[in-house]
């Protein structure tokens, strides 16, 4: 039995069994770290890959020196730079000259432990500046302390806000200096916002007579010219026209109506539906009786020249028959001067073409 199975010491199956179990160790210990190397490469590729693949600009700057570590696709076309440009310089040369000093200032009170969030401008390449919310937050890229920033240009907003903005103060100031009658009507939720005008011109009340909608305006339209007035609106509309004007009678709060020149502009969607309309009515009820009484002074004035004309020209008919008279005696009158009869019979013809125009303009008047 001993030769079958030899015989080993107690040391050596522990230093065989020691061994072992360290070859064992060493080949998990060595697919652990493949495997983990791989499994770090392989999430590397993909971070990567999705840093240079956002549709936002996006960049890592190094916090020491302020000089781009990194910056992705999506940067390197909204600022014009190349890649190796950006490398070769810091955050400051995308921001205005101007706001430089403030930058400096701000990164100076950042803490980079914690996330940032703030509205900026920054500069293109071709000077172009416009605004951006950066979003940051610290990171360490190839041994060096950084910070990665994500920038979204946000300058159609900001722009869009302050013309709003803009638009809202000229409306208010100007719907309480003007003496028209100024509305505002949304088409979405069929609310009308109006100035003073329908009480300062129309005397209705303010909190009882008043409705905000549009049938309230249109109700109001004298019952004659409604068709006229809905008809000239509806075709605007159909055919997408932003500027609408119109004359029209509108009632009063005590029934009677004035005249109005109403001008509006409207706004319409995308999809070229209507959105809002922004308007006036102006009171030309004073200047339309002014009119009319210039028109009826203007025929009193047209029957008087009418008339005068008439008359002047019987005698003057007649003076033209004397002095062809005394034209055909004037040889066997010697006491004629004629140099006299000349100049009578020349004031009587320059008197004849002026009542023929004066004629002539009251006939075309009349037919105009």
């Amino acid at each position: 039995m001993q030769k079958l199975f030899p015989s080993y010491s107690p040391l050596l199956l522990g230093e065989i069994l020691l061994g072992a179990i360290f070859l064992l160790t060493c080949i998990l210990l060595f697919i652990s770290v493949h495997s983990y190397t791989k499994h770090q490469q392989s999430y590397s590729k993909q971070y990567k890959q999705l840093f240079d693949e956002h549709p936002v600009p996006m960049w890592i700057y190094d916090t020491r020196s302020l000089k781009f570590l990194s910056v992705n696709q999506a940067t390197i076309q909204k600022y014009g730079y190349s890649e190796d440009e950006f490398l070769d310089m810091t955050i400051a040369v995308i921001r205005p000259t101007e706001d430089v000093p403030k930058l400096y200032e701000d990164i100076h009170q950042t803490k980079f432990d914690i996330p940032y969030r703030g509205i900026w401008r920054h500069k293109k390449r071709d000077g172009t500046v416009f605004s951006v919310e950066v979003y940051s937050h610290s990171t360490s890229y190839r041994g060096k302390p950084g910070r990665i920033v994500m920038a979204i240009d946000i300058d159609t907003e900001i722009k869009s806000t302050i013309t709003a903005t803009e638009f809202g103060t000229r409306y208010e100031l100007l719907s309480k200096m003007t003496p028209d009658s100024i509305y505002y009507f949304n088409i979405n939720t069929r609310e009308v916002a109006r100035n003073h005008g329908p009480y300062t011109i129309f005397g209705y009340d303010k909190e009882k007579d008043i409705v905000n909608t549009f049938e309230w305006w249109e109700t109001n339209i004298h019952p004659e010219d409604k068709e006229q007035v809905m008809s000239s609106f509806s075709e605007h509309v159909k055919n997408k026209k932003q500027r609408w004007k119109a004359e029209y009678r509108f009632r009063c709060a005590d029934g009677s109506y004035k005249d109005v020149l109403d001008r509006a502009y409207l706004v319409y969607h995308e999809d070229t539906s209507l959105m809002y309309i922004i308007g006036a009515q102006q009171d030309i009820t004073e200047r339309k009786q002014i009119i009319q009484q210039l028109r009826q002074q203007n025929k009193v004035l047209r029957e008087i020249a009418w008339s005068n004309s008439h008359e002047v020209r019987s005698p003057l008919v007649a003076i033209l028959g004397i002095v062809k008279c005394m034209k055909e005696d004037m040889e066997n009158n010697r006491e004629l001067d004629p140099t006299l009869v000349e100049l009578l019979s020349t004031s009587a013809e320059n008197l004849d073409q002026v009542l023929h125009k004066i004629q002539s303009k009251v006939k075309d008047d009349d037919q105009t």
